[in-house]
């Protein structure tokens, strides 16, 4: 049934090629009469962003007709704050949208504008041509009822991002030799992360483990339901073949079991439900706990936020990642966004002002599919603000090592964003297939990726 959804899908973009003209590239005029184009952008960051920061500056050398607004907000309050200044009437003429379900409830509320495949194909040709080999379910991000709503984003990434991290050197100091495999190892390695003194300070204050319950309690103790076969939640298909929420499953109440059981065992840092990204951050640096459920490259060396993070408190850290639990049928995995993730979307408004529109497209086209300028908005300038190791790794320049010094750089501005495949892959560092192993192997079934096709069909 799938093949013949995403055949549909991949028909309709493919017409749409067909159907479309020259493509334009990013450096034509717009069409406007005197004066700057203004286009607002929203979107989320993790730290400050000055007005005016370098990448905007940057930006308005390569778009001279633009006049950029970056409209920044906390992550964790993001949906929040947009969905009140969108309440008050002002709309962002560029809109991101983290998933596909928050850019349908943006499109049924008619708050973002349709924006036609040949469209996309005339202005921004590179992006559009990418996902017919990335895959065409990637339109699955913008598409609500038959029609499309934005740019869908195309990263492997987050394709299979998820990996459980572990302090080895609290391992090995309770008298763990190997990184735990099932549930039971999991267990017992919890216990003595709580009851063994894990960090050698004489007193009894760790945790386990913690979890984001302020802002991603979505994607909580993931791995754990899969170990009993459900997901965490949204839609899986039963045993009998039908369709049912991952809630209602035996595994997941399995799992609310297990779970309970260890917080009443004190693995589990009771806080965990007002726990947000940057609190995770401070526990897992402080060495609160020793057991991290998060991303690959949020857990790797050299440049994983939390690998850094601890180990600049704690230089004789190890931080190692491993498998996701096996359970007792032997079923293991970690979640997995599949190809059908974020996107941005373009305020209603749009609709009415087709040159702005094109222009738009056209900016997001360039960012994406043109390394340099992708390595600008993402990076800063090399030699200044940051370079490359051996194995192709952004080491960060003093004094911008850090988030919170990156406000005058303005990188911040496009982390939630991806480049193109190709550019992607011109990035990548060499050792990408040794960090990846074990989100790819519990991600990963018979060379296909997760999707959540499902979820975003059903979605209401």
């Amino acid at each position: 049934m799938w093949k013949k959804v995403v055949a549909a899908v991949a028909a309709i973009v493919m017409t749409a090629g067909v159907m479309a003209g020259c493509s334009n590239n990013a450096e034509q005029t717009n069409g406007t009469e005197g004066g700057k184009m203004k286009l607002s952008w929203a979107t989320w960051v993790t730290g400050p962003v000055d007005e005016n920061s370098y990448v905007e500056q940057e930006l308005e050398k390569l778009f001279p007709d633009i006049d950029f607004e970056f409209l920044c907000f906390e992550r964790a309050t993001f949906k929040d704050q947009l969905n009140t200044r969108i309440a008050g009437g002002d709309i962002p003429d560029i809109i991101y949208r983290t998933f596909a379900d928050e850019l349908t409830e943006f499109a049924k509320q008619k708050i973002i504008a349709e924006v036609p495949y040949e469209l996309i194909k005339e202005n921004a040709p590179n992006i559009f041509n990418a996902t017919i080999d990335y895959g065409t379910e990637v339109w699955f991000a913008t598409m609500y009822e038959g029609k499309n709503y934005g740019v869908p984003a195309m990263n492997l990434d987050q394709t299979y991002p998820s990996c459980n991290g572990w302090r080895m050197d609290w391992l090995e100091n309770v008298g763990i030799t190997k990184v735990p495999e099932t549930l039971e190892e999991y267990e017992e390695a919890f216990d003595r992360f709580v009851n063994n003194d894990p960090d050698g300070n004489g007193v009894k204050d760790t945790y386990a483990m913690t979890a984001r319950g302020m802002d991603q309690m979505y994607c909580a103790f993931t791995s754990f339901f899969m170990a009993n076969g459900a997901m965490s939640k949204g839609w899986m298909t039963a045993e009998d073949g039908t369709v049912t929420e991952a809630s209602l499953t035996q595994g997941a109440r399995d799992t609310l079991e297990l779970l309970a059981k260890w917080y009443q065992a004190g693995y589990i840092d009771p806080e965990f439900v007002t726990t947000d990204g940057k609190i995770f951050e401070q526990k897992w640096n402080n060495s609160k706990v020793g057991f991290a459920e998060s991303q690959w490259y949020q857990l790797g060396a050299p440049n994983g936020g939390l690998y850094k993070g601890v180990t600049t408190v704690t230089p004789d850290a190890e931080v190692v990642m491993g498998p996701a639990p096996k359970g007792p049928d032997g079923e293991y995995g970690y979640m997995s966004n599949g190809k059908i993730t974020s996107s941005l979307a373009f305020g209603a408004h749009m609709a009415e002002q087709p040159e702005k529109l094109a222009r738009a497209l056209q900016v997001i086209d360039k960012i994406t599919s043109d390394v340099e300028v992708y390595k600008t908005c993402t990076k800063g300038q090399e030699g200044v603000h940051y370079e490359f190791d051996e194995k192709g790794y952004t080491i960060k320049l003093e004094p911008y090592e850090t988030t919170q010094k990156l406000g005058s750089v303005g990188t911040l501005l496009f982390t939630s964003w991806a480049a193109t495949p190709e550019v992607a892959a011109q990035l990548a560092t060499t050792d990408k297939d040794e960090q990846t192993k074990f989100a790819k192997d519990s991600s990963v079934v018979d060379g296909e990726d997760y999707s959540t096709w499902i979820y975003v069909l059903m979605t209401p």
